[in-house]
C-alpha cells in the first residue's frame, strides 16, 4: 500500500514531468509570443515597439483593428493604423491582451477530438478581468489595469492542462459536474496539484511579472491577514462574482470559500455588483470577435 505522502509526491512529480516534457512545445509557441513577452517585461518598450510586433501578425492585427472600430468605441472615422489603435485602447491593455489571445488561441487550436467551449471560457476570463479592474478603480489603486490582465490570465493553467493533460482535465471536469464541487477541489484530491500551480509554473518559465504570477498562483488558496489590498484577493473576488452570476464557464460554478470575507474586506455590495455587470456586458460584447475566434 502506498503511503499518502508518497502518492502525493509521486503525483506532483508526475505532473511536473509532464509539463517539463512538453515545455519545449509551450516554449515554441508562435514566435510572436517571445516578442510580446519581451515587450511585456521591458519598461522601456513603447507603442511603436508593440505596433511593430502586432503588425507582423495578420490575425492579431485584424483582431486589434476590429476591436478599435467596434461600436463600443463609437469612432467617427475608421482606424486603419495599428499604432493609432493602440493609443486609443491603451498600451498596457493591448500588449497583454494580444499575449493572452495568442496563448489561448494556440492552446485551443492544438486540440484534437476534444470539446471545451472556448467562447464560454473567454467570457469567464474577460468578466473576471473587467471586474478585477473595476474593483481596483473603486479602491483607487494605481495598478487597476494590471488587475485586468491578472484577471484575464488567472485560469491559464487550465488552458495548459487542456493542451497537455486532456485526459486529466476532462476527468476533473466530469467529477466536478457530477458531484457539484469545485474544479480546484477535484484536481487537488486526484493529483495533489492544481491549475493555479501549473499556471504559475509556466508564467515563471515565461518570466512574466511577479504580480501576475502571484495572482495566478494564489487566486484559490491564500487569504493573507493584512489590511492592504492584495491583487490575488481582488482576482479571487472577481472570479467568484463571475461564477455567482454565471458569466461564461471555466470548469465549475462554485465560488471561493473566501467570497463573503472578501466582499466584506473590500466593501463590495450587491448594488455595486449589479452596476459593474452592466459594464461587463458592454465590454465582453465589444470583444465578441475575439471571443468567437473569428479570423
Amino acid at each position: 500500500m502506498f503511503e499518502r505522502e508518497t502518492v502525493k509526491a509521486m503525483m506532483t512529480e508526475q505532473v511536473r514531468k509532464t509539463l517539463e516534457r512538453n515545455f519545449a512545445n509551450i516554449g515554441t509557441l508562435p514566435a510572436i509570443i517571445g516578442s510580446l513577452v519581451r515587450i511585456l517585461n521591458d519598461p522601456r518598450s513603447s507603442t511603436k515597439d508593440l505596433a511593430k510586433v502586432i503588425s507582423a501578425d495578420q490575425v492579431l492585427c485584424s483582431k486589434l483593428l476590429r476591436i478599435v472600430n467596434s461600436a463600443y468605441y463609437n469612432l467617427k472615422q475608421e482606424v486603419i493604423d495599428v499604432k493609432h489603435a493602440i493609443s486609443l485602447i491603451g498600451y498596457n491593455t493591448i500588449r497583454c491582451f494580444m499575449f493572452c489571445i495568442t496563448i489561448f488561441d494556440n492552446a485551443f487550436s492544438l486540440q484534437s477530438g476534444v470539446v471545451f467551449d472556448k467562447e464560454e471560457f473567454w467570457y469567464h476570463s474577460l468578466s473576471t478581468a473587467v471586474i478585477s479592474r473595476k474593483i481596483g478603480e473603486r479602491l483607487r489603486l494605481e495598478n487597476s489595469q494590471d488587475l485586468f490582465v491578472a484577471g484575464l490570465v488567472h485560469d491559464i493553467g487550465k488552458v495548459l492542462m487542456l493542451q497537455f493533460m486532456p485526459a486529466k482535465f476532462y476527468r476533473i471536469l466530469e467529477i466536478a459536474k457530477r458531484e457539484n464541487i469545485s474544479f480546484n477541489d477535484v484536481e487537488r484530491k486526484l493529483f495533489c496539484t492544481d491549475h493555479s500551480e501549473i499556471g504559475a509554473w509556466a508564467m515563471t518559465r515565461w518570466e512574466l511579472p511577479d504580480m501576475l504570477i502571484k495572482c495566478v498562483q494564489y487566486h484559490h488558496h491564500a487569504l493573507f491577514n493584512t489590511d492592504c489590498a492584495e491583487p490575488h484577493e481582488i482576482v479571487s473576488l472577481a472570479d467568484s462574482i463571475t461564477k455567482e452570476n454565471e458569466i461564461g464557464f471555466s470548469g465549475d460554478k462554485i465560488s471561493s470559500e473566501y467570497y463573503d470575507i472578501l466582499k466584506w474586506k473590500y466593501n463590495i455590495r450587491q448594488r455595486w455588483i449589479e452596476r459593474a455587470l452592466i459594464d461587463v456586458k458592454r465590454e465582453t460584447e465589444n470583444y465578441a470577435d475575439i471571443i468567437g475566434n473569428k479570423k
